[in-house]
């Protein structure tokens, strides 16, 4: 369990986040099938670290992986529920944290059905503020093809800039790709008019 430096858990049970079109709720087991429909489609995957899934057994798979390390107080996991008809089109989370630092890794994915319509950039912009002000880290990074142009403007839009590139960093399905690292920390944020 990660914990800060007066040992209190640093990730605490996760809490659902409010926007105006999202529910961006803790990660359930029954959001298997919702996780093959995006985590099977070839456009939505073709710039992750993993090859898209062929079988609905690797979503459930997945589910419980990220439950599992979620329930020990290592990450945070959210999915992202369209308000209107409970629709979920996305994940979002924290992983890799490092108490010490108040630093963490954030991930996403987005259903192609959503795509251009800025519910990423809503679910981000929320899971940013709970990061900094309700978790107190300090550091978020993101990992990224350099490839995935959608991906750079997100971020970039949410106000992380571009570090670094890590060369050779990933092989999925037999092709080497490389690493753009972009990182915020909390000063340099500022949060979108609401």
């Amino acid at each position: 369990m990660v914990e800060n430096a007066t040992n209190q858990p640093l990730v605490k049970p996760q809490e659902q986040l409010i926007t105006p079109r999202l529910t961006i709720r803790p990660l359930q087991d029954t959001d298997a099938s919702a996780f093959f429909g995006f985590y099977s489609d070839a456009d939505t995957m073709k710039y992750m670290s993993r090859p898209a899934f062929t079988d609905m057994n690797q979503a459930r798979r997945l589910v419980n992986e990220r439950l599992q390390y979620c329930a020990q107080g290592n990450g945070v996991c959210w999915v992202l529920e369209l308000t209107e008809g409970e629709v979920v089109v996305g994940s979002i989370d924290l992983f890799k944290i490092e108490a010490e630092s108040k630093r963490a890794e954030i991930g996403y994915v987005l259903a192609k059905m959503v795509w251009g319509q800025g519910i990423m950039t809503e679910a981000m912009n929320a899971v940013i503020r709970h990061s900094f002000n309700q978790l107190q880290l300090n550091r978020l990074e993101a990992d990224i093809d350099p490839e995935n142009d959608a991906s750079a403007r997100l971020l970039k839009k949410c106000g992380f800039h571009l570090e670094g590139l890590l060369k050779q960093r990933w092989i999925v399905a037999g092709k080497v790709t490389d690493s753009e690292i972009y990182g915020l920390v909390a000063e340099d944020w500022s949060p979108p008019d609401s």
